[in-house]
């Protein structure tokens, strides 16, 4: 499980930094807070220009699956 927890971390920080430039999380605060809170920084002067598509897949990838199951709905 924390294999999978550490993998979908990865992509969901390489994934925000490919399409904005930025790091998905406030640095002020605790990240796995955000990540159960489902609290993630979406700032509009650096996502405004990634498109629709990109912004679903992102969405969709934030949702941390429950018991490593792929797809989203799931939370810590």
């Amino acid at each position: 499980m924390l294999f999978c927890m550490l993998l979908w971390l990865f992509f969901v920080v390489d994934l925000s930094r490919s399409l904005s430039g930025t790091f998905p999380f406030n640095e002020d605060e605790e990240i796995k807070d955000q990540i159960q809170n489902a609290e993630f920084m979406f700032p509009e002067n650096l996502w405004s220009k990634v498109s629709s598509d990109g912004m679903h897949v992102h969405m969709y990838i934030m949702i941390l699956p429950n018991n490593g199951q792929q797809g989203g709905g799931g939370s810590l």
